[in-house]
């Protein structure tokens, strides 16, 4: 090999390694980066408004001496609250007013009870302009064609809202469309009543209703659920292709990664076992 052929391989020579040396302490990693865990997000339901996220436990509407109690879930029971919710949520400061005398004396239409209360005042839906407070009862009361409401906050406080003739003639419209068809009749059980059928002295910390004539219970149909294994699968394994499954004997199904375990037979099963670290004693 002539000089000059030598020279030109040696000059390839010490740049490849000068190229190597620099790749290897600079270069692009020699692994392929692969992404974080991440599970698919699902959803069951669109995220709510707290005006819609927050209602009251039950609706107790008095009418012709009978009480009628109604559940979420029930059309009458959305009626009246969404008219009341609605009225909280525009209604200005200067029409409701604290008051620590005793109300005044009506007969009430509808109360609305809250477990959890019903955050009110700044930062909620409800009586914006006020200061914040937990409402545990909201009740409608009449005396003749007036109307007004009683807010009762937690600590004692009261709140009154008269309301206007426009919103009593909408609030008697709202009354006369609700279909009590069917709807099981209530009557108040008081202390007294309470204390005589048990023959010892009984105490009541508030309101007790009781149906005014025997009831008999719905039937209700269930139908099995048909369950979505793909998105199942997919909730609980991050890498799909390292998933096997398994068919048994009895027709379940088991699908698993080797750490963790999603079974299928009617309903699901999942496990995860770890191992615990902990110090051995001798």
């Amino acid at each position: 090999m002539s000089e000059s052929g030598k020279s030109f391989l040696l000059v390839a020579l010490v740049f490849s390694s000068l190229m190597l040396t620099y790749q290897l302490w600079f270069g692009s990693e020699p692994f392929e980066k692969i992404t974080d865990d991440a599970y698919d997000p699902i959803f069951f339901e669109e995220p709510r408004p707290l005006s819609r996220a927050v209602a009251p436990h039950q609706v107790i509407f008095q009418i012709g001496g009978m009480f009628y109690r109604f559940g979420h879930g029930n059309q009458n029971y959305h009626k009246l609250w969404e008219w009341t919710s609605e009225l909280l949520q525009r209604v200005p400061y200067a029409q409701y007013r604290l008051t620590e005398e005793t109300p005044r004396e009506g007969l009430p239409l509808v109360t609305f009870s809250f477990q959890p209360i019903l955050p009110a005042g700044n930062g909620s839906p409800w009586l914006k302009e006020d200061m914040e407070r937990e409402i545990e009862e909201v009740i409608i009361i009449e005396q003749g064609d007036q109307y007004w409401l009683e807010l009762q906050a937690s600590g004692g406080a009261v709140l009154l809202l008269d309301l206007s003739l426009e919103m009593g003639f909408s609030l008697r419209e709202l009354v006369a469309s609700l279909n009590l068809d069917g709807a099981v009749k209530y009557r108040e059980l008081n202390a007294v009543d309470l204390s005589d059928a048990l023959e010892m002295e009984m105490v009541l910390s508030g309101p007790l209703y009781v149906p005014a004539e025997p009831v008999q219970m719905d039937e209700l149909l269930l139908a099995e659920e048909e369950l979505d294994q793909e998105m199942l699968v997919k909730m609980f394994f991050v890498d799909r292709s390292l998933v096997r499954m398994i068919s048994e004997r009895d027709g379940s199904l088991i699908y698993t990664d080797g750490e963790k375990g999603l079974r299928f037979n009617g309903g699901f099963v999942f496990t995860h076992p770890q191992l615990e670290q902990a110090q051995a004693t001798h």
